[in-house]
């Protein structure tokens, strides 16, 4: 490399705020080395906006590290647009005065800002190129046997030979946009990068030398190092750049009308350089690109196959580790439905036993409470059998002495029958009412049995509430009865035929409870299960109130034994059973 001498910075230099723009696209083995020689820079620089174009290597990670450790890297990431659309936006991000590109995967000499800079203050330039050194994807200096060195060094020639622009209408000196460093002012002159896809920075470079409003100028230090390696966009182009080429000059000669005669010269005659050099490299160059794809794709392919049986070696392990996994649960799944289906049989085994004992404990107390009843019946029936055959001798000796009495008698008794009458309807509603109350809450029977309990003692607290009464209104009748036979003996048969009338319906409320008992029983049948301990608590609710029945009857029997000693009510009742 040719040696340069220091140049003294002036005030406006050394102040100067600079952006750097680096577009990056899959250069991980670079990236780095790149960044840091624009950070390490002698003349510091304002910022360096970073842009990763999409890569899938690790480019993004590295610079991520690198913006963490210096404020002045602005990163951004964006789905892959292309170079030139990736450094126009750079540049419409950028804040600097003077603005600077570099490639991720090229190099920067340490002093090259401070020294362009430094040049283009004394020659009042905006626009400043530098001569480049060439280097491997190791870093190293490109041979000297290299074609890029003859290419260049020929380029070299005719720069020196002629001006900028004359070279610039041959070649491409300024080799790289990483060899831009420009004022924001030609920025603005020129214009933005032109989407081209091999020669973009060709196509600004020639149009930034041939702007009349732009002063160009040319530093012959090699400032920049320009990196050869297998992904250089422009390796492997061919006829593709070489139709770019000429789009590009067609452009510029309409942009330039003064230059059209100059860039048409060139045009032709790079033309015609194009066309012999395609007709003669076509077919080498044709089979070296064809190795070359078919080697880039048996490399992909064997990758490709590597990635594929490590992708499903992994998945067999894991795969199996599922299925063992799978297994394992599948086996204490099959441990606790044995042990749960064990537990499920004995407690069915269980539930069988307690309701078959429940059901025979439920029937043996319904056939007691039946014989018990029955019983109480006949015993009833035989008193009033013997309570009529007395009442017919009594009413034999009265006879005579009432036969005044019997027209009153016979007219009150037939009022007392309609009002009986009237409530024996009264009661065969209440009683049709009570059955479709049952009825309704057959489905409940928890409340229903309940119910039927509360209904039941107070039926039975109302009997002999209405025994006690009818006892006393008998007791005050016998007491009375000389005196006041008419209306005492009127008064008797009213109470006693109500109390024995509301006893039979009393009765008949029994027996309709009785059933409905049995069928509420019946139907918690299949819910033992459920109501087992419920049912236990109803069954002994349910032997208190027979106990309380029992003693009830018993105190109807003694009532019933004591009313047979008043000879009086017993003719009347007599009367009343064959009227």
């Amino acid at each position: 490399m040719k040696k340069v001498a220091k140049s003294v910075k002036t005030n406006s230099v050394s102040t100067a705020r600079v952006s750097v723009i680096v577009p990056v696209f899959n250069h991980e083995a670079f990236v780095s080395e790149a960044v840091m020689s624009a950070l390490s820079q002698s003349h510091s620089i304002f910022e360096l906006i970073a842009i990763d174009d999409g890569s899938s290597d690790g480019s993004l990670e590295q610079l991520k590290s690198i913006a963490a450790a210096d404020e002045r890297v602005k990163l951004l990431s964006q789905r892959n647009r292309g170079a030139s659309a990736t450094i126009n936006r750079g540049l419409s991000l950028a804040q600097g005065d003077w603005l600077a590109i570099l490639n991720s995967d090229d190099r920067w000499h340490p002093h090259r800002l401070s020294r362009l800079l430094d040049l283009a203050s004394r020659k009042a330039a905006q626009v400043i190129f530098s001569r480049c050194h060439a280097i491997d994807h190791q870093g190293r200096a490109l041979e000297a046997s290299h074609p890029w060195q003859a290419m260049y060094a020929d380029l070299m020639h005719s720069l020196a030979q002629g001006s900028l622009s004359q070279t610039l209408c041959i070649g491409n000196p300024v080799i790289s946009t990483s060899n831009f460093v420009f004022h924001r002012h030609a920025l603005n002159q020129i214009g933005p990068l032109r989407h081209r896809r091999f020669v973009a920075d060709w196509d600004w470079a020639l149009r930034a030398v041939l702007t009349k409003e732009v002063q160009s100028h040319w530093c012959d230090d090699a400032l920049f190092e320009y990196r050869l390696h297998a992904s250089n966009t422009i390796a492997g182009s061919g006829l593709r750049s070489s139709m770019e080429i000429a789009h590009m000059f067609s452009s510029v000669q309409r942009t330039f009308p003064d230059q059209v005669e100059q860039l048409e010269q060139t045009r032709r005659r790079f033309t015609r350089d194009i066309r012999k050099h395609a007709e003669l490299s076509a077919y080498a160059r044709g089979q070296h690109d064809t190795d070359h794809r078919h080697q880039s794709e048996r490399e992909r392919a064997s990758e490709h196959i590597t990635n594929l049986e490590q992708t499903l070696r992994q998945e067999r392990e894991a795969r199996e580790h599922q299925i063992k996994e799978l297994e394992s649960i599948l086996n204490q799944e099959r441990e606790l439905g044995s042990a749960v289906r064990a537990a499920l049989e004995s407690e069915r085994d269980e539930a069988r036993a307690a309701q078959q004992a429940s059901h025979q404990s439920r029937e043996k107390a319904i056939k007691e409470f039946s014989e018990e009843r029955e019983k109480n019946l006949i015993e009833f029936n035989k008193t009033l059998e013997d309570a009529h055959k007395k009442f017919n001798q009594t009413l034999e000796l009265a006879h005579k002495q009432r036969d005044d009495d019997l027209a009153q008698l016979r007219d009150a008794y037939e009022h007392e029958i309609i009002k009986l009458q009237t409530i024996l309807n009264q009661e065969r509603e209440l009683s049709a009412a009570v059955r479709a109350s049952l009825e309704s809450e057959r489905d409940e029977a928890r409340a229903a049995q309940q119910a039927s309990h509360q209904s039941r003692e107070e039926a039975i607290s109302e009997f002999s509430e209405a025994l006690e009464d009818a006892h006393k209104r008998f007791n005050q009748t016998i007491e009375l009865a000389h005196k006041q036979r008419d209306d005492d003996l009127a008064q008797l048969r009213d109470a006693y035929e109500h109390e024995i009338f509301k006893l039979q319906t009393i009765l008949n409320q029994e027996r309709e409870l009785s059933s409905a008992v049995r069928a509420a029983l019946e139907s918690e049948r299949d819910e033992a299960r459920i109501v087992l301990n419920e049912t236990s608590t109803r069954l002994a609710q349910s032997d208190q109130a027979l106990e309380a029945t029992r003693a009830r009857l018993g105190e109807t029997e003694r009532q019933l034994k004591y009313e047979q000693q008043s000879r009086l009510g017993y003719q009347f009742r007599k009367l009343w059973i064959r009227k």
